[in-house]
């Protein structure tokens, strides 16, 4: 497959992406300053927490097969790809 036939998927992921970025800069611009009035709070409850570590270590990994399925990421990847076989296939053909 030639690079020629690849621009145009790639323009529109580029294109597809482009407002989820922009959000995503405008969402943490907002965090910013709640993340740094919570900080000191969750640096006082930190060493609280400390005991109960080796809880959460062990049940992570539980956590940790379950995330993907809730991961929205997941599904963009699962549309691309769907447009990418279909630009492919129609590549081809045509």
């Amino acid at each position: 497959m030639s690079l020629d036939l690849l621009k145009p998927v790639i323009d529109a992921l580029v294109d597809l992406l482009k407002p989820l970025i922009n959000r995503l800069k405008l969402l943490i611009k907002r965090l910013k300053p709640l993340i740094h009035r919570l900080k000191p709070s969750i640096v006082r409850v930190e060493p609280l927490l400390n005991p109960i570590e080796p809880l959460i270590n062990r049940i992570e990994p539980s956590i940790v097969c379950v995330k993907p399925t809730l991961n929205p990421i997941e599904s963009l990847v699962k549309v691309l790809n769907k447009f990418l076989i279909h630009a492919a296939s129609a590549a081809t053909e045509g």
